[in-house]
């Protein structure tokens, strides 16, 4: 199973103030403000955290099925510059992130699998509407399927699966969106590569 989040770094300095009042302590444990208040970047290590946070909280929903998004009790650890690990309710998750200039990525997995395959793609103006249609084309070339056989359909808990013909596939599917970027992240329960 895999969960992601993306972060578009222009959207977020014009429509978030991390700096106000109570925010760091709502969302972040004592251990995590102090690392973001002695990181050179403060702004960069409060929204790494966060997309740390959110890509294990939907990793974590895929396997307990169960929505409680309480950020502050998600406690991120950052062993270096991409590699972090993350507790949520006695479970460890190793995390992934990748931080540009103009977004940062993280994506989090509970399996052993190395067949990943992620997709980021950043929009001129706002993200389409219909999005499902472009990652459809992308998966049809991946699960050798015409993008008009692909339904891609949420769950009762808002997570999406993927069908081709009707048929339920064995992958998993993470999609995150934010300000002008779209990104999916997929790792195959066969053993076969995509």
């Amino acid at each position: 199973m895999i969960g992601n989040d993306i972060i578009d770094i222009a959207y977020t300095r014009q429509h978030s103030d991390w700096t106000r009042k109570g925010f760091l302590n709502k969302v972040f444990t004592k251990d995590e403000q102090s690392y973001i208040t002695k990181s050179n970047d403060p702004f960069g290590a409060v929204w790494r955290l966060w997309s740390m946070k959110e890509s294990v909280y939907k990793l974590h929903l895929r396997s307990t099925q169960v929505r409680s998004f309480y950020p502050s009790k998600i406690i991120c650890h950052v062993l270096d510059d991409k590699i972090g690990i993350v507790l949520l309710d006695g479970s460890e998750y190793d995390t992934t992130t990748s931080s540009f200039n103009d977004y940062i990525f993280s994506f989090a997995m509970d399996t052993d699998s190395t067949d990943v395959y992620h997709d980021i793609i950043k929009y001129d103006n706002q993200l389409h509407e219909n999005y499902f249609a472009t990652i459809k084309n992308k998966l049809a070339i991946n699960l050798d399927c015409k993008s008009v056989e692909i339904d891609i359909i949420k769950n009762s808990f808002g997570i999406p699966q993927i069908y081709c013909k009707d048929k339920k596939q064995d992958v998993f599917i993470s999609i995150t969106h934010h300000g002008n970027f779209l990104a999916w992240s997929l790792v195959s329960t066969k053993k076969e590569p995509f």
